[in-house]
């Protein structure tokens, strides 16, 4: 949060800007005032309150710099992070001085060279002592992004300037897809009565085999907790699966040409659907498996196996090819095993698309997508 858009007369050294607040320019302009009618009347009254204007000014920029100088930040990044979704950052300030506490410091989180993430208030810092903080941020895309560092804003002590400390710490992060939530039995279930509806079944609910032991990425509910307490070691049920378990998506990145809408915008949908399908099947216990030009993974389970493909969400973007060029590049000689759903920005018929494929229309989501905020 930058505290003035047009700051006045700033001056800029190194890593450190100095700028006047409202207050403080009137403030210089009226100390100015002072010593030219000092000057020019040789009143030693004059001089003398200008020699305490001016001191004013010097003790403001000693104490200011006091605060924002040998201080420490560094910050805690959540696990994932999706677009349009709140996080929590947590920022651990240090103050190295050895005696001098800091105070009054405004600390913001910058990202992408001059997006200020979030930010917090800290009143005082004692000398060689750190204070935790945080804050709530939000990435409004997906894709790659880079926090460069912080900013320590001041006004402290007599709120006369605004001094500003910048400490480079760069980290690249991937924000992955919007998530839409509670929209899941939406979009597998097309209101479109022309398309077919697939069937989706329960990992779970197929014939029990036996118990295994526990391997990271497992669904917690299927673990026999009997079983698991008499050998000491976490057991999972494990049951008969069939093609009925296994769910391929398949992401079409042609962009859409017949519709009144964003056509990136639409496709920014699409991914987010493809997303929030590939969590929400995963949680139902499905072997899921992603297509899109240029990429395809394995069936799998487990975070292991959602990360690699939110991964390759975060930073899918649209082709301008054709349709028989999309589908050939798309899943060239591809085998299908179980339900597949196609996810398309596209209403067009797509040549060489196999009648059992469920088609989700991209569009029809997009324009409800307010109720999804």
């Amino acid at each position: 949060m930058r505290l003035f858009r047009k700051p006045i007369l700033q001056l800029s050294y190194r890593d450190r800007t100095l700028r006047f607040t409202p207050q403080g320019f009137r403030f210089f302009l009226l100390t100015l005032g002072v010593g030219i009618a000092a000057l020019n009347t040789g009143n030693n009254l004059l001089y003398m309150v200008l020699a305490m204007m001016l001191s004013l000014i010097v003790v403001s920029g000693i104490l200011s710099e006091q605060s924002v100088k040998k201080i420490a930040v560094s910050r805690a990044l959540p696990r994932t992070i999706h677009a349009q979704a709140p996080f929590w950052i947590d920022l651990r300030v240090t103050n190295l001085k050895k005696f001098f506490p800091s105070f009054s410091l405004m600390v913001e989180d910058v990202a992408d060279g001059r997006v200020t993430v979030g930010s917090h208030y800290v009143l005082k810092i004692p000398a060689r002592q750190t204070v935790i903080v945080g804050y709530r941020g939000r990435f409004s895309t997906r894709g790659h992004h880079v926090f460069t560092g912080f900013r320590l804003v001041t006004r402290y002590p007599f709120g006369l300037f605004i001094k500003t400390r910048d400490i480079r710490f760069e980290r690249e992060i991937l924000v992955y897809p919007r998530i839409l939530p509670d929209r899941f039995q939406e979009i597998s279930n097309p209101s479109d009565q022309t398309v077919r509806h697939t069937v989706l079944k329960r990992a779970s609910e197929g014939d029990f085999m036996g118990l295994r032991d526990y391997r990271v990425g497992d669904d917690f509910r299927l673990i026999h907790w009997k079983s698991s307490a008499k050998c000491s070691n976490l057991m999972v049920r494990e049951f008969q699966t069939d093609e009925a378990d296994h769910v391929v998506l398949v992401l079409d990145r042609v962009l859409p040409h017949d519709t009144t809408g964003n056509p990136q915008d639409i496709f920014e949908t699409a991914v987010s659907i493809a997303a929030t399908m590939i969590l929400e099947l995963d949680r139902e216990g499905f072997q899921t498996r992603l297509l899109t030009q240029g990429n395809a993974t394995p069936f799998g389970r487990g975070s292991r196996h959602i990360h690699r493909i939110l991964q390759i969400l975060a930073v899918v973007q649209p082709d301008a090819l054709s349709a028989i060029e999309s589908w050939m590049l798309t899943a060239p000689g591809q085998s299908y095993r179980g339900s597949v759903f196609l996810i398309s920005a596209r209403r067009d018929h797509v040549p060489g698309i196999p009648e059992h494929f469920t088609r989700i229309h991209v569009a029809d989501f997009h324009r409800s997508s307010s109720q999804w905020s």
